[in-house]
């Protein structure tokens, strides 16, 4: 039976809100991801960050020349924990340009070697095209691109830094957020893979944050611990003033209200931008929409048994 659950966060899937709002306060469950325990010297979140620490970034070596002392130590932490135990990082799906992509199949390897049976993992899947229209504004945030025109420079827009991350893909640039964040059949085989299939669990974004608050009947369904009544409070980087705000920091304040605007506006509609993209949409097609509609069913089929 699975005690080590690890919820792999995907990137633009609420991982931050979860992580600080409602993993910290799931009845009968120790969570030891970030935001939960704040004890820095609790040797249950120590041994936590060693595992992650070492599955993450050191998972090529552990699997040829086996865990060292430390880290087994912490394993066993947490494996004498009663009850279910909660891990949650976003490094686990190689979401960071910073890990190679090819060490997405090598960390659920890793997990399964120390815990065996008793791992399983989460991962929760968003529509594709509202992902990657949120993960590219906040590339867009974190560094902005821009393109030169004849009245001067402007911010690039979501088909044009689609583009730039698709001709990413083509070369093998890591820093293309389509060449390991979007890629969810080779993520969620990865995890199947090492796990079985019993022990992945996929569960869809929509579905957990519609308003019916599927959020606190889903998770503890899987965790097998009771269900949870709270709201979520989130904050929406894709919300109007979000966009605004990036655009005023980089055009600054003088800036002519009509780029402003025009940021705004396309930035708004950037998932529907982006499914006109041909290329874009067939990438979409195959390594995406096929997990997320399994995440859709499989999320229904778990609230169908959860009264609301």
């Amino acid at each position: 039976m699975a005690r080590i659950f690890v919820h792999a966060g995907l990137p633009k899937t609420a991982t931050t809100t979860l992580q600080q709002q409602l993993f910290p306060h799931l009845p009968g469950v120790t969570y030891l991801g970030p935001k939960g325990r704040e004890e820095e010297q609790d040797d249950l979140v120590a041994a936590a960050r060693t595992v992650i620490a070492a599955v993450r970034f050191q998972a090529r070596t552990l699997l040829s020349q086996g865990p060292p002392a430390e880290l087994l130590r912490a394993r066993d932490r947490l494996l004498a924990v009663a009850g279910p135990v909660l891990l949650s990082d976003e490094g686990l799906t190689a979401a960071t340009w910073r890990l190679r992509h090819d060490a997405i199949p090598l960390m659920p390897v890793v997990l399964r070697r120390l815990f065996g049976d008793a791992a399983a993992a989460i991962l929760v899947f968003r529509e594709p095209l509202d992902q990657l229209a949120s993960l590219l504004l906040q590339k867009m945030a974190n560094g902005p691109v821009w393109r030169p025109t004849a009245a001067g420079n402007v911010l690039l827009g979501p088909a044009g830094l689609a583009d730039l991350h698709l001709q990413g893909l083509a070369k093998g640039d890591l820093r293309s957020v389509l060449t390991a964040a979007s890629r969810w059949d080779r993520i969620a085989a990865a995890y199947r893979d090492a796990l079985g299939p019993r022990r992945v669990h996929l569960l869809a974004y929509e579905r957990l944050f519609d308003g019916s608050g599927g959020h606190g009947r889903a998770f503890p369904a899987v965790l097998g611990t009771a269900r949870v009544a709270m709201a979520l409070e989130r904050r929406n980087a894709s919300t109007e003033d979000r966009r605004r705000a990036i655009a005023e920091r980089f055009y600054g304040p003088a800036a002519d209200e009509r780029r402003i605007r025009a940021f705004v506006d396309a930035w708004g509609r950037a998932a529907e931008i982006l499914g006109r993209d041909p290329a874009l949409c067939a990438f979409l097609d195959a390594h995406c929409r096929d997990v997320h509609r399994e995440a859709l069913a499989a999320t229904e089929a778990l609230l169908a048994v959860v009264p609301a």
